[in-house]
């Protein structure tokens, strides 16, 4: 884990007071007191800061905080250990009023960092809500969206299962698929120059359109959701887990809605089996930063974790506690014999593998709102267990 200097902290939790007196007592302003990368890693800077106080601010939102770095002589293209300015930091995050502060001060709006330019970092990431207007600020303020990465590739690897996913049997996914495709287009406005691979997937994403519903084959959803009553349905339903390692939030938006939270599903034997399986896809904090950081760490560090672990669990969706209460969550499934189990399980789980990461806390709320959950004979239990891995429950 990489520390980060008392200005950098405040920039980044826009503590604008703590800010202004450090600047006055004299605080490095350009980051170059924070912790460096002194490893090498294809596209990352041997010697870099991994964070500078104007980049964690612009990426956080604080415009004052931006502006007060600005003013004292931050300097506006400054990289971190990834080749990365505030600006393209902002711009992932979808930080509008802070894109446009750094872009009216000089802010270079193709620079290019390990993973790309700014629009690829904004698509590419999915950090931001407000992907669609932040695009277009993008593109009105010259961002060329051909810039390829420290990889060579650019943001149409991001679009290449556009076609199929325009014609995939998922209602969902059509509809998302449809968005990006305006996206695609509008980007295609942009383009530099000419470009056979542009052009081609165009072109079989209208392909891709044309073709007829009804040429569209019952997909694996519906058949594991009409198997409910044929053996072996548990072990479909762990094939379907097991090929979940890539796109893994659709996947299981759609097994949880179109599947598991069906009456027949509910009422199978295995019901509650599929649920803690889904629960087991969840790895453990220990297991990632093993792998990221060369030691296990306990999740009740995670808290302090400034080196991305905590950011891969949320943008990648590694948790699956929330699907499992949304699962959890119908009549149905409260009703069985086996749903008080089942939930202690998905918390106990959670808080082993996590701890009190916000993952999943929306849905526990929603889970104990619901007046079923309340007259639950093991209510007070569950929700005293349940309290120790979400956070924001209330009596």
């Amino acid at each position: 884990m990489s520390a980060k200097s008392e200005l950098t902290q405040a920039a980044y939790s826009g503590d604008l007071e703590g800010l202004r007196q450090l600047l006055a007592d004299g605080a490095v302003v350009d980051g170059s007191d924070n912790d460096c990368f002194q490893d090498e890693a294809p596209g990352c800077l041997t010697g870099a800061p991994f964070a500078l106080p104007l980049s964690e601010a612009a990426r956080a939102g604080h415009l004052e905080a931006v502006d007060t770095l600005l003013d004292a002589g931050a300097p506006v293209d400054g990289v971190n250990h990834c080749n990365e300015t505030a600006f393209l930091l902002a711009a992932q995050k979808g930080r509008v009023e802070v894109v446009q502060r750094l872009l009216a001060a000089g802010a270079e709006v193709n620079h290019v960092g390990c993973s790309g330019g700014c629009v690829r970092m904004l698509l590419h990431f999915d950090l931001a809500n407000n992907k669609d207007s932040m695009l277009q600020l993008l593109l009105d303020a010259g961002a060329n969206p051909a810039l390829n990465d420290h990889f060579g590739q650019n943001v149409l690897l991001d679009f290449a299962d556009l076609p199929e996913r325009l014609v995939d049997s998922s209602k969902r996914r059509r509809k998302s698929a449809k968005k990006r495709l305006e996206r695609l287009k509008k980007m295609a406005a942009h383009w530099p120059q000419s470009d056979a691979e542009l052009t081609q997937l165009l072109n079989r994403c209208s392909e891709a359109r044309n073709q007829s519903r009804s040429t569209r084959k019952t997909d694996v959803y519906d058949q594991l959701r009409q198997a409910t009553r044929q053996e072996g349905w548990l072990g479909s339903v762990r094939e379907v887990l097991d090929a979940t390692a890539e796109g893994r939030g659709v996947e299981l938006t759609e097994l949880v809605h179109r599947v598991l939270k069906k009456p027949e599903a509910v009422a199978h034997p295995d019901w509650g089996e599929a649920i803690e399986a889904l629960m087991d896809l969840t790895p453990s904090y220990a297991d990632i930063t093993e792998d990221v950081y060369g030691q296990r760490l306990d999740p009740g560090d995670a808290a302090d974790d400034e080196g991305g672990v905590v950011d891969n669990f949320i943008d990648d969706h590694l948790c699956t506690a929330d699907y499992c209460l949304l699962a959890l969550a119908t009549p149905k499934a409260i009703q069985r014999e086996d749903w008080a189990d089942v939930l202690r399980y998905v918390c106990t789980q959670k808080e082993a593998r996590v701890g009190s990461m916000p993952l999943g806390d929306d849905e526990a709320v929603a889970l104990f709102a619901l007046p079923e959950v309340k007259a639950h004979q093991q209510h007070d239990r569950l929700f005293e267990l349940a309290a120790q891995a979400f956070l924001n429950l209330d009596d």
